[in-house]
C-alpha cells in the first residue's frame, strides 16, 4: 500500500491504480541515467497510455526541487514528491529503478540501474502483460 502526493497536491493510492497494469519509475533529479531516460520514458508511456495502464514516478525529493527539475526536463509519467517512505518500505537502494505490477498487484518485473534500451525492455513486457487479457 501506498500513499503520495503527485505535484497537484493530489494524494495517489493504490486504490487507484486496483486492477491496473502499474509502472513505476523511482528516480531523482541528481541521477544522470535517470534523466538520460525520460526520452525513452515519455515515448513508452505515448505508445501505452490508455485506462489500463498508470505510469508512476516517485521521487524522494520535495516538491520544489522536483519542480524545479521539471521546468527543464520533460517528464510524462504522473511525477509523485516525498516518496521515501514508499522507497524504504520497498528496500530501494539505487536509481533508476523500473517496477511493473500486473493487474492483481503482483511486482512481475524490477529493473534497477539505468539501460539504453528502457523502451523496449519496457514495452515487451507491457505488451505481454495487455495481450493477456
Amino acid at each position: 500500500p501506498f500513499s503520495l502526493s503527485d505535484l497537484d497536491g493530489n494524494v495517489v493510492t493504490n486504490d487507484l491504480v486496483k486492477n491496473k497494469i502499474l509502472v513505476f519509475n523511482f528516480w531523482n533529479s541528481n541521477c544522470g541515467p535517470c534523466k538520460k531516460e525520460m526520452e525513452q520514458l515519455n515515448k513508452i508511456s505515448e505508445v501505452f497510455y490508455d485506462d489500463e495502464v498508470v505510469f508512476l514516478a516517485p521521487n524522494f525529493e520535495s516538491y520544489g526541487t522536483i519542480s524545479m527539475f521539471l521546468e527543464d526536463h520533460q517528464f510524462n509519467y504522473r511525477v509523485l514528491c516525498c516518496s521515501q517512505p514508499l522507497v524504504t518500505d520497498l528496500g530501494l537502494e539505487y536509481y533508476p529503478t523500473h517496477m511493473i505490477v500486473d493487474k492483481e498487484g503482483t511486482i512481475v518485473d524490477i529493473n534497477v540501474g539505468g539501460t539504453t534500451n528502457i523502451a523496449e525492455e519496457i514495452g515487451h513486457r507491457l505488451s505481454w502483460l495487455v495481450n493477456q487479457d
